[in-house]
């Protein structure tokens, strides 16, 4: 029951943004658009085409062949015509004088035959069809692609959670400058109604002018804080936009409150949900099965391949139908790699390896998320405190600076004084905001560290 409350208190923790439209708002463009993301979308396509090149391999393939050769010259073989038949002819013409009734026998002269071995003109064209009927390699090589397939969609869901977890980080910077910039505009505010009141004071005789010039150099010195402030204001919006992938100059919206939640997790739980739901590991895993399965290709090639094999086509001088141009085989083809010089045992051994070698980088890789989660919840809890301290200091500073500024006003503090509360007060303040979107970045290392479920 202790572990079902705090599992229910984690999905609490997790889910302490699902009411934060605006910064949703910009999340969903940031999918939509990043670069990255659609790089590693892309990635994903191009396994699934290559999972279906790897089950086109099932199918027959039909191929159409035509050529169509003019030669010349060439090797040539003779026969020896006239020298087989002429002394023929010659001694049945010899004969045919000395029979009882002479005949007259032609003297048939017969000249040798040469023949070029290229004949002049020469054509085939054919169709040809090839169908594995067992190949053990096409098995595999599928099973193999569906693993990458896996293993590109968990890359692009890791891809899209440290999208997440960059943009909620730099929307909370960039509203940590906002907010320091208002609290230096509004503390500017402040230190003008101090050179009213000091101008007017001097005016009464109540001051020395020095009190004046320092009035106008505690402005003045300001004045380069709000500068400053500006710039990185500038800079973190044109980060968060151009990770948004938007025009560098547009203007972001403010999301004026979120979910903080008060919660105390439990670390062990924490570490097990990590180890649970970390895409790195499942990678690993696909990995090993992977590396299983090139163990298997390597292997399968001490397996005989059987495949069909056949042609259907014309042949001849000229293009023509008929019992002198048509053609058709068909075979039975039987492929076996009987040696390749132990090419394949240690191809089978290299592969066996790399699966050791999964399994140890898997258990790095626990150790280092384990690690990861420990930080990340000691760093969420001090940021935590840290914010509760920060809102009691300021809460403390401005009050003293209430006190003070009101005694400077009827005379009763010295501009020393004043300046010193003041400090104090803008110094509170600007570790409040600090601290509190540090908390918020903490929350968010925390829910990024621990990866959601798929």
């Amino acid at each position: 029951m202790k572990h079902l409350y705090s599992f229910i208190l984690l999905i609490i923790c997790i889910n302490i943004n699902a009411q934060d439209t605006i910064l949703d708002h910009y999340i969903r463009i940031g999918i939509d658009n990043n670069i990255q993301l659609q790089h590693s979308r892309n990635k994903l396509n191009k396994a699934q085409l290559s999972l279906q090149e790897a089950k086109s391999k099932y199918y027959p393939q039909l191929n159409l062949y035509a050529r169509y050769t003019t030669s010349v010259g060439g090797r040539t073989f003779d026969i020896p015509v006239g020298d087989l038949l002429n002394p023929v002819y010659s001694y049945l013409h010899k004969t045919s004088q000395v029979l009882p009734e002479p005949q007259q026998f032609p003297n048939i002269f017969v000249d040798n035959q040469t023949f070029n071995l290229l004949r002049p003109y020469e054509q085939e064209t054919k169709f040809t069809l090839l169908q594995p009927i067992f190949n053990r390699q096409i098995y595999i090589n599928k099973r193999l692609n569906k693993k990458l397939v896996t293993t590109e969609k968990l890359s692009y869901r890791l891809s899209k959670e440290d999208l997440i977890h960059d943009i909620k980080v730099s929307y909370y910077n960039f509203l940590l400058t906002v907010d320091l910039l208002q609290a230096l505009q509004a503390t500017k505010k402040v230190l003008q109604e101090n050179l009213r009141v000091s101008q007017s004071l001097f005016k009464n005789h109540k001051v020395t002018k020095e009190i004046v010039y320092r009035s106008k150099a505690e402005l003045s010195k300001f004045e380069k804080e709000i500068t400053d402030a500006e710039k990185k204001n500038a800079l973190a919006a044109s980060y968060f936009n151009t990770l948004i992938n938007r025009d560098i100059d547009a203007s972001i919206e403010k999301q004026s409150s979120f979910s903080d939640t008060n919660l105390i997790l439990d670390k062990d739980i924490l570490i097990l949900q990590a180890l649970s739901n970390r895409k790195e590991l499942k990678q690993l895993d696909h990995a090993k099965e992977i590396y299983k399965d090139k163990v298997e290709i390597n292997r399968s090639n001490y397996v005989p391949n059987l495949s069909v094999y056949g042609e259907a086509g014309i042949q001849g001088e000229h293009y023509d139908f008929g019992r002198s141009y048509n053609y058709y085989t068909g075979s039975l083809v039987l492929q076996w790699k009987l040696f390749a010089g132990l090419e394949n045992r240690h191809k089978v051994k290299q592969a066996r390896l790399d699966v050791k070698n999964i399994d140890l980088e898997k258990e790095d890789a626990k150790n280092k998320i384990r690690l990861q989660v420990i930080n990340a919840y000691y760093d969420c809890l001090s940021q935590k405190k840290n914010l509760h301290y920060s809102k009691e200091e300021f809460s403390s500073a401005q009050a003293a600076f209430k006190l003070v500024q009101k005694k400077y006003y009827q005379g009763q503090a010295s501009l020393l004084e004043f300046l010193d509360a003041r400090a104090t007060m803008t110094r509170a303040e600007k570790q409040k905001i600090i601290t509190r979107y540090q908390f918020l970045i903490a929350l968010s290392n925390l829910e990024n560290t621990i990866s959601s479920p798929e």
